[in-house]
């Protein structure tokens, strides 16, 4: 084998090996913050509110989402302007956590 083939079928297995890394330091984040729900400062249940602030994202699965936690999370920025508070959830699965963020996007 000629080093120029090496070379590449080592940078093949780097860039296999970094992205398996990638995906196992990613899968202990499996949070979601969503931005601007209206009525999320009330004291109602945030789960609720959070399949209905991602209607799109609904339409397209039909997987069951198994949600870990919800909080709310206030800043003084949204305090002082009287922004709704930052809604923080955690999201059981990490597959459909990235989903919720590409169709978020």
């Amino acid at each position: 084998m000629d080093r120029t083939a090496l070379i590449e079928k080592l940078k093949a297995n780097y860039n296999l090996l970094q992205d398996k890394l990638d995906d196992l330091e990613n899968r202990s984040r499996h949070n979601v913050c969503i931005r601007g729900i209206d009525g999320a400062g009330h004291h109602r249940s945030l789960r609720p509110m959070f399949k209905l602030s991602l209607p799109a994202f609904w339409a397209q699965t039909d997987q069951q989402v198994l949600v870990d936690h919800t909080q709310r999370v206030f800043s003084q920025y949204q305090q002082q302007r009287n922004l709704p508070p930052t809604v923080l959830t955690r999201i059981h699965y990490f597959h459909i956590k990235e989903k919720i963020m590409q169709a978020a996007r």
